[in-house]
């Protein structure tokens, strides 16, 4: 399921100090609700991981619905041997196939090929699939209408049209019974939705730091996707590195500073030094 920090966590956490539009923390917590007013990063609340792991019950809604101008971006592997899928609806309908942002083994086979479909176009690539080995795969994305496999064009998506009301899951598929399709294990590292040329939905998987609970964080509508099925993910919990936002990084304040940008190791010491100044000289008692 889908939690909005927004709504689902309205209280303080672990002597965290609202004052004014800024988070002040105590506990190593933050007042949850001030990451969708922009006044923290997301990072403070989850804790970005490398990748999230399925055992084939868990998996992820993300309350899409597909139409003909979406696309995706994955990364992922598969773990275990099977007919699996990691994304998307298959309708297994002919002429044309209407499955939308399919992304899966080749026809429910073993490990045989990578089989991307949607839109009424399908490729089966010629890349065998291996376990333990990463993929990514582009549907339309960016609206390229192409399929792109490790960075080789593989194929056109069709010029059919996508009906279907059902949203697309993660770590499985939705087929014609429109229940979630279990699969061997996967592993996903990162998703990225488009339509267009606009990008709609970007999850990366994480832990909630407050509880502990692991999922994937949309950095676009600022939403945290639990697990829609039973059991419990799996993942490697050493933190990722994020790089730095340097272009938010200065090397003065003013009244012209934002919440977004952040002082430089100079800039402090700067002011500590004017501070201390100011302490020595007797203006600040």
């Amino acid at each position: 399921m889908a939690a909005n920090i927004t709504t689902e966590y309205p209280a303080l956490k672990n002597g965290a100090i609202a004052k004014g539009n800024k988070a002040f923390v105590t506990g190593g917590q933050v007042y949850e609700s001030c990451l969708q007013k922009g006044d923290v990063d997301w990072t403070d609340v989850y804790q970005p991981i490398a990748y999230l792991e399925s055992t084939g019950t868990q998996w992820i809604d993300t309350k899409l619905t597909p139409t003909s101008t979406m696309g995706i971006k994955i990364k992922y592997r598969y773990t275990t041997a099977g007919a699996a899928a990691v994304a998307g609806i298959a309708t297994l309908s002919k002429n044309p196939r209407t499955d939308a942002l399919l992304v899966s083994t080749g026809n429910g086979q073993t490990g045989v090929a990578i089989f991307a479909a949607h839109n009424g176009g399908t490729v089966l690539t010629d890349i065998t699939t291996a376990l333990d080995t990463d993929y990514e795969v582009e549907v339309n994305y960016n609206g390229s209408g192409k399929i792109v496999v490790n960075g080789v064009e593989q194929g056109d998506i069709g010029s059919g049209s996508v009906t279907t009301a059902k949203t697309i899951p993660l770590f499985t598929r939705y087929d014609t019974t429109g229940r979630a399709y279990t699969t061997p294990n996967s592993r996903i590292y990162s998703v990225t939705f488009t339509d267009g040329q606009n990008t709609i939905m970007n999850l990366e998987p994480c832990y909630r730091r407050s509880d502990g609970v692991l999922g994937m964080y949309d950095t676009v509508s600022k939403t945290f996707f639990e697990n829609a099925g039973t059991g419990v993910f799996s993942a490697d919990l050493t933190p990722t590195v994020l790089p730095e936002n340097a272009v938010n990084k200065v090397t003065s304040l003013s009244a012209q500073s934002t919440d977004t940008q952040y002082p430089s190791a100079k800039c402090v010491y700067d002011l500590i030094a004017g501070v201390d100044a100011l302490l020595g000289s007797g203006v600040i008692e």
